[in-house]
């Protein structure tokens, strides 16, 4: 299934569309990661009424003429999505002055798989990590009943308005975690105007 979504950045610019049921993109931000390339983060939703994998998002780029420039994608941080859930998502592309324009659109695979629950976030902070890097920890515990390997806390960083400016991830600091024992873990966060953030995790069975 394929269908498009909203774009709104200010480099390069965006072509609005309406927004779909489905699986749509709620909020994305455009900015520059490096000297070579940008980075658009952003954030979806599972409207659907089903679970959905495999979401992936592809941007189309337009010079000034409107024709293609280029083409890239990512896939969303979290692999299964519920009916309602969100998630973010990152696009890292090449930096050029041919884009002058992009589209974004969402394919994704209806499941009858289930994502592993139990997971349990006991406590979070944030802390400077340095003038343009902050680092959020906490705890969790495995309340899924049975071992846990490679649990990963995902990280949706918004701004003021509400925007999604950031898509990070880190680990729990033990990599394989039995029924009902804890484990720290820590994320680095670029600032970049977020305000708050909301944190999901996902795990695998050994």
């Amino acid at each position: 299934m394929e269908e498009p979504s909203p774009t709104r950045t200010s480099e390069p610019t965006a072509t609005a569309t309406p927004v779909p049921a489905g699986v749509p993109i709620l909020s994305q931000t455009d900015y520059q990661s490096s000297t070579s390339y940008r980075r658009l983060v952003g954030e979806v939703m599972n409207n659907t009424g089903g679970n959905v994998k495999f979401v992936k998002i592809i941007a189309t780029f337009y010079d000034a003429a409107g024709s293609v420039s280029g083409t890239d994608f990512g896939y969303t941080s979290i692999d299964i999505l519920t009916p309602g859930q969100k998630s973010p998502f990152t696009v890292l592309y090449e930096a050029t002055a041919a884009h002058a324009s992009y589209r974004l659109q969402v394919q994704w695979r209806a499941t009858s798989d289930q994502p592993i629950g139990g997971i349990t976030i006991l406590s979070s902070g944030e802390r400077d990590s340095s003038t343009s890097y902050r680092r959020i920890f906490g705890e969790v515990r495995n309340d899924s009943g049975g071992p846990l390997r490679f649990v990963k806390i995902i990280a949706t960083i918004y701004d003021a308005s509400g925007r999604v400016v950031g898509d990070e991830f880190g680990y729990a600091a033990l990599d394989d975690l039995p029924a009902g024992q804890t484990s720290p873990f820590e994320i680095l966060v670029e600032k970049r105007g977020g305000v708050r953030y909301e944190l999901q995790t996902q795990g695998r069975r050994p």
